[in-house]
């Protein structure tokens, strides 16, 4: 069976590992090696190593394998609203490219979602989605080669 979705994120598209859209990469291969926090033999995939260095920084640093007790799903997703962005995958599963948004819409194949021009023209400044971006960015040392965070359609299927 195959499917396909269609993502619309505010932030920065990332690119893949086999084609970057950083510029903290070794020339001739593409690879991410300035990033102290990535390591690309870890059997955790960017995102995860992105979002887990952004949570170790903002003074989250319980695991799931430290974990207290069994609000630490709660308090996880706490600190992740508070940084305030997120990591998501697009082209598809095997070889999925990356974004980082501060704020995400997906449609499922065979739904539709009615968009409002004026919400997606209002919700970057109204919501200071521009400052938390910058502000993961600079804790990931990282800087995308889009020039500034933009709404980016991107499709996903299998």
């Amino acid at each position: 069976m195959s499917s396909s979705d269609a993502i619309l994120a505010y932030g920065y598209n990332l690119g893949d590992s086999g084609s970057w859209d950083i510029h903290e990469l070794e020339d001739d291969y593409d690879k991410l090696v300035t990033l102290a926090w990535y390591d690309e033999d870890s059997d955790d995939d960017l995102e995860d190593q992105a979002m887990r260095h952004l949570l170790n920084a903002s003074g989250f640093t319980e695991t799931s394998a430290t974990r207290r007790d069994d609000d630490y799903w709660t308090r996880e997703q706490e600190a992740m609203q508070r940084i305030g962005v997120q990591f998501d995958t697009y082209c598809n599963h095997v070889e999925p490219m990356q974004v980082i948004a501060a704020h995400i819409i997906t449609v499922n194949r065979g739904s539709t979602l009615l968009i409002e021009p004026d919400r997606l023209a209002t919700g970057p400044q109204r919501h200071d989605w521009d400052t938390k971006l910058a502000a993961a960015l600079a804790t990931l040392a990282i800087t995308p080669k889009q020039p500034a965070p933009a709404w980016i359609l991107c499709s996903y299927g299998d």
